[in-house]
């Protein structure tokens, strides 16, 4: 499909599942944040961002994915309660924590494209991330393998990555933000993940009315990152765990310790209707 000028369209999606995979047999989900292709890392001696392995990509060819992140699920999920995890079962919680939240309604992302002209090729469109509710409130329908079902209504609560120009090539919409504020920090009692991510770059293939591919960013970790994954009493704990596997920016007092971690997640998205 070919639009006129004249006749530039919005293309809206509601994200329909958001996963943090953990990485398997040298691949992860995200994307090369420093420009670098480290392999399986560099020499003893090198500053920890070439000194950390880096990955390929899970679907198609890219190298150097840089997500440190991806290491640290089994981690995570085993400081969980398992009282608190869909199923009572820690290994999966995380990635089901986030599904329930998006089932329930309780946790929404609309995905506009706009000022789409031709949806295969387009060299410069927006894309807009907005924190969102079933119109109406209460939670949208999902169908037998629990997604949500496309073609519902939905209304933006706020705003979590302003529009900004990317493009499309090859049915891939790319753009990236500076800063995107992504989910809630907790979704569930116990099951925590990142809120929010800086040096953001998004990437999903337009296909039969939906879309799928990855997001991934940059965490500095700090106290505010600390708090998102743990409780005050094994906040010392996260910490040296985010400490040992931190892959970007060297510190500038030494150049062996990085300050940031890096984080890929995939997504999927199906059509939908932005309501005023």
């Amino acid at each position: 499909m070919v639009l006129t000028s004249e006749d530039s369209s919005t293309l809206t999606f509601v994200v329909s599942s958001l996963r943090i995979p953990e990485s398997n047999g040298g691949r992860a989900a995200g994307f090369n944040l420093d420009g670098w292709d480290d392999g399986s890392g560099n020499e003893e001696g090198a500053s920890c961002d070439r000194f950390s392995a880096d990955f390929r990509s899970t679907s198609g060819g890219r190298v150097g994915i840089d997500n440190a992140f991806s290491g640290l699920i089994s981690t995570f999920e085993g400081l969980l309660d398992v009282d608190g995890c869909p199923g009572m079962e820690g290994r999966g919680c995380i990635d089901a924590a986030i599904q329930a939240a998006i089932n329930d309604g309780s946790f929404l992302l609309l995905l506009e494209v706009s000022d789409v002209d031709d949806p295969t090729n387009d060299d410069d469109v927006g894309v807009t991330l907005h924190a969102a509710e079933l119109e109406g409130g209460g939670a949208p329908e999902v169908d037998g393998t629990a997604r949500l079902v496309s073609g519902q209504r939905f209304q933006v609560l706020a705003t979590r990555a302003e529009t900004t120009r990317g493009d499309i090539f090859q049915s891939v919409v790319r753009v990236g933000w500076s800063s995107v504020q992504l989910m809630p920090p907790t979704l569930t009692a116990g099951a925590r993940i990142p809120a929010s991510l800086d040096d953001v770059e998004l990437r999903i293939t337009l296909g039969g009315g939906a879309a799928s591919g990855e997001v991934g960013g940059v965490r500095t970790i700090d106290a505010a990152l600390v708090g998102e994954l743990g409780d005050s009493e094994i906040a010392s704990t996260v910490e040296l765990v985010l400490q040992s596997v931190a892959d970007l920016s060297p510190s500038s007092g030494d150049a062996a310790v990085c300050e940031a971690i890096s984080i890929g997640l995939e997504l999927d998205a199906v059509g939908a209707v932005r309501v005023p």
